[in-house]
């Protein structure tokens, strides 16, 4: 049975079986960029946005710039591993057996794709998966709505988020991006609903840099087909992988039985922190390109990863996003 990864208290531009399989007409793919940006100043109904709260030691009282300086002191390489060993598994249920890992698909860490960190309601470290979206702004990043918020009623926001995009062995070669503001899909936060477990993070620039900038970005676009070859990546930190690098995985995608609807793959690499990771069409290993049209958002025992399916409203969520971070 599928069941989210964690659970309440987973053109290179320096600016990709649980059910049987039906025929699904493909989808367009959407660009982002030149899109019609939403207009006035309140985000639509399809949009749960919200500022990224630092409540770090030496940032009380301080203001913007210096509370996201003591945000990243406040991520040591300690707290870093405390994060990742923990992988999304606050209060989760004991990990069952794990499936053989699959043979590691050959790649380079992508640039583009991240560990994402931050505290749950209550200060405990964890950890997801997130990637640099070709947007005008060069700062929106996507993942899972549930590496954002706990979606419901009720459900609330994580805090003290960084993105460290291309981390790789402890190491951070381009950086440590503090976040300025956060978004999920409005029927994730009020409902949890599954089919829209995805949502984004507005990045700050570094050192006068966009995210984009500095790691390249990939495009976004509707989930093409209930059927397609899949490229996915995450930080995965359970079931032997230490959360550290970057696993990757190649399937062809299938449906989910009604009344679901979502996309699964055959991963069983895609453990606790490999959550919001993207699930990439037409990925070229060489020019490590590809389309983003799915994130990494519920596992099961054997090795099932699924993703919910990318739509208008995805577009819409992630356009609105980038619009507010050029306009401010």
């Amino acid at each position: 049975m599928l069941e989210r990864a964690h659970h309440r208290p987973a053109g290179h531009n320096r600016r990709g079986r649980t059910a049987a399989v039906a025929v699904v007409m493909a989808v367009a793919a959407a660009s982002l960029v030149g899109a019609a940006a939403p207009t006035g100043s309140a985000a639509p109904s399809t949009v749960s946005r919200q500022t990224a709260v630092i409540d770090v030691p030496g940032a009380a009282g301080k203001s913007r710039a210096a509370q996201k300086e003591a945000l990243r002191r406040y991520w040591t390489p300690e707290r870093v591993q405390e994060a990742v060993r923990a992988g999304e598994g606050r209060s989760a249920p004991a990990s069952a057996p794990a499936p053989a890992p699959l043979a590691p698909v050959p790649g380079r860490t992508l640039d583009q794709v991240g560990k994402i960190l931050f505290n749950f309601p209550g200060g405990q470290p964890s950890s997801c998966t997130g990637t640099v979206v070709d947007t005008p702004s060069g700062k929106i990043v996507i993942t899972a709505g549930h590496c954002l918020e706990h979606g419901g009623p009720g459900g609330e926001w994580f805090t003290n988020f960084v993105f460290l995009p291309a981390h790789e062995q402890g190491t951070n070669p381009l950086g440590v991006f503090t976040v300025e503001n956060m978004a999920a899909d409005s029927l994730w936060s009020s409902n949890a609903d599954e089919a829209h477990d995805y949502g984004v993070l507005v990045v700050d620039e570094l050192n006068g840099e966009t995210v984009a900038d500095a790691a390249g970005a990939l495009p976004l676009r509707k989930t093409p087909s209930a059927t397609a070859n899949v490229h996915i990546v995450g930080y995965s930190a359970d079931a032997g992988y230490d959360g550290r690098n970057q696993q990757h995985c190649e399937d062809l995608t299938e449906p989910t039985e009604p009344p679901r609807n979502l996309i699964v793959a055959e991963c069983s690499n895609m453990t606790r922190g490999s959550s919001g990771g993207p699930w990439l069409y037409n990925f070229d290993a060489d020019e490590e390109t590809g389309e983003i049209y799915g994130v990494n958002s519920l596992a099961d025992e054997n090795g099932m990863i699924a993703t919910a399916r990318f739509d208008n409203r995805t577009l819409q969520l992630v356009n609105w996003m980038d619009m507010a971070a050029r306009t401010g």
